[in-house]
């Protein structure tokens, strides 16, 4: 036997190879009413237009991600960013003359990075707080709070602190108490009420060029509580800061930026429908090869819109280790039916290889060489009329996520499992 029977025996009838080419196909439509953000090759947050696709980067490596599929989401914080501008502020603000606006280059690659100035105000004895004030929209129920910050002297002990003060608050830890949150920039980790922070905390930071860090905090508040950062509780040092987002939701997105009231990013909605769907898609057996990050989901479906769009047949690869951890799903008429579960899925790899087949036999797939558990049998015969295909989508009337795709690639055959691994390796 050789290395010959581990190759397809067709070339795939669809291949899109969004990180290398950093286009879209002819074949998709594409929409988003609104700008996005994403990051380009060289570390930098960069904005496209209304309808633009964007490819993302990894901010450190300049690695392409490839196409960037996000849901709707709000920023309510406003300014995202502090400029030399005066507007409208959902800011409640303790002698801002201690915030010096337009001092660093800032990850947009523009001087716009703000200065707090905690040394000078605890220095003078005076209180400066920028807080975030109780029973407003920008900290109403499940929300991420986020922003790039950055020291302006590295060191040991170096940190930035935010409070959460107020009896309102739950974690998602399970804990309901007041929190003060430190990240140290110095040890790039996070301490809560003087702790060391778990990863079940569910904080998270991001590294950029130039020493800056996008920190995340997901937070529940019933009202009452509200959010704080004071010069006080920030004793190590002054602090640059850019692009502050409070948005709903458990895991934070692509920056929203911000001026004088709060500002919607649209969905991004990705498909292949007509004839550009039928013209490579076999209703009785094929198989999906990916390179995907986290929540990255198709939906099949025979209908375009309405209620039922979501009713049709889903065949999705799962790499979120918060819903269905790694797997390959088959679901249709609104049921999973056939879930074929990889063992030993981790999430410390941000792209990650997924295959997944079907046919009348039923459902198989792989992921980074290792195939799921064995072939499933369906519980009733495949759909045979789909007619439409949504990249980033699932079957919830929700939306989905932040994903991004590198590649996808189609082959109107149910490949062998052995082709299965090594085309996933």
């Amino acid at each position: 036997m050789t290395i010959k029977h581990l190759f397809p025996p067709a070339w795939p009838t669809l291949n899109l190879d969004f990180a290398n080419s950093k286009s879209l196909d002819p074949r998709i439509t594409f929409s988003r009413s609104s700008i996005g953000t994403y990051v380009d090759a060289d570390g930098i947050i960069q904005t496209a237009a209304d309808d633009e696709a964007r490819f993302d980067h990894d901010p450190v490596t300049g690695e392409s991600l490839g196409l960037l599929v996000e849901e709707s989401r709000t920023n309510e914080t406003h300014p995202s960013t502090f400029t030399s501008a005066s507007v409208a502020s959902s800011w409640a603000i303790v002698n801002d003359t201690y915030i010096i606006p337009d001092q660093i280059l800032s990850p947009s690659g523009e001087n716009t990075g703000a200065l707090l100035d905690f040394d000078t105000a605890n220095t003078d004895g005076v209180t400066f707080q920028l807080n975030l004030a109780a029973n407003t929209p920008q900290v109403l129920g499940t929300r991420v709070y986020s922003a790039w910050v950055k020291p302006v002297n590295t060191g040991v002990g170096t940190f930035i602190s935010l409070r959460f003060q107020g009896a309102a608050w739950s974690w998602p830890d399970g804990g309901t108490s007041t929190r003060g949150i430190r990240f140290y920039f110095d040890t790039k980790s996070f301490e809560i009420n003087s702790s060391p922070a778990s990863s079940s905390n569910k904080l998270a930071f991001e590294e950029y060029p130039n020493d800056w860090y996008r920190i995340s905090i997901p937070a529940t508040n019933s009202g009452a509580g509200y959010v704080s950062i004071r010069a006080n509780e920030n004793t190590a040092g002054n602090c640059y800061m850019w692009g502050f987002q409070s948005e709903e939701g458990s895991f934070s997105t692509s920056l929203i930026p911000t001026s004088g009231s709060a500002e919607d990013r649209s969905a991004d909605v990705c498909s292949i429908e007509g004839d550009n769907f039928t013209s490579w898609f076999n209703q009785a057996e094929g198989t999906f090869v990916g390179t995907v990050g986290s929540r990255s989901r198709l939906l099949l479906s025979s209908v375009s819109t309405g209620p039922n769009v979501y009713q049709d047949t889903t065949y999705s690869f799962y790499s979120n280790s918060e819903s269905y951890g790694a797997s390959f799903n088959l679901r249709y008429e609104d049921q999973s039916q056939v879930l074929v579960n990889y063992s030993g899925w981790t999430s410390s790899i941000p792209m990650q290889n997924y295959a997944g087949a079907y046919s009348a036999e039923g459902v198989a797939g792989a992921w980074e060489g290792n195939l799921g558990n064995p072939q499933t049998p369906l519980n009733k015969p495949l759909q045979d009329d789909l007619s439409h295909m949504w990249i980033g989508r699932n079957h919830s009337v929700t939306d989905s996520g932040v994903q991004r795709i590198s590649r996808l690639a189609y082959y109107p055959t149910r490949l062998s499992d052995e082709q299965l691994q090594a085309l996933t390796s």
